[in-house]
């Protein structure tokens, strides 16, 4: 019996010494397959077309995820965001950012502005407005052609995004290489 517990204790103590060696330890490869996961696979502009519900005609959006992630407290968790341009009936209709996860971004009732800055230039403060529906996780660009063209002409574009309870952080996206001809763009 004496020997039955040690043998216990034994197989007890290396079942909990390998649990510790998971992947919380740095260097694993747990630990690289669970970061890999975590972050979206940051590939350039994705392009979608869909028909308008109600008018029939296409809808067609281009979009790009940021290189860095914003940290979100409980209830919500760290996640990256997206930068969108859509076009509707042959031109550019809207401009917005949008948060990947769930979280809320601050603007006041009367519309707001974020500090932006493209590449090496001097920031400047765009105005934004809330969507529609109230939905916090998006803030729409006012001036949806300067967004365009300055997409066009850049690499780079940094938004300073104020997020409740949560404070202002920086969010960097890549924006070279957008197709701005939705006819071009992969079917």
């Amino acid at each position: 019996m004496h020997l039955g517990r040690s043998c216990l204790f034994a197989l007890l103590a290396l079942l909990l010494d390998s649990c510790g060696q998971s992947s919380s330890e740095p260097g694993s490869d747990n630990t690289a397959s669970a970061q890999a996961a975590a972050k979206p696979d940051a590939v350039g502009w994705a392009y979608s077309v869909t028909p308008d519900d109600v008018t029939g005609k296409p809808r067609q959006v281009a979009c790009v995820h940021s290189d860095d992630q914003v940290n979100l407290s409980f209830p919500y968790h760290p996640t990256t965001m997206r930068y969108c341009l859509r076009w509707r009936g042959g031109g550019i209709d809207s401009a917005w950012i949008a948060i990947d996860g769930k979280g809320q971004m601050m603007c006041g009732v009367g519309g707001c502005s974020f500090l932006t800055r493209w590449d090496d230039e001097a920031p400047k403060s765009l105005s934004m407005g809330s969507a529609s529906d109230n939905d916090d996780a998006i803030m729409f660009f006012t001036h949806e052609r300067k967004m365009l063209a300055a997409t066009r002409a850049h690499h780079f574009l940094r938004v300073k995004v104020p997020f409740f309870e949560n404070g202002e952080q920086n969010v960097t996206f890549d924006v070279l290489g957008l197709n701005p001809d939705p006819k071009a763009w992969p079917k």
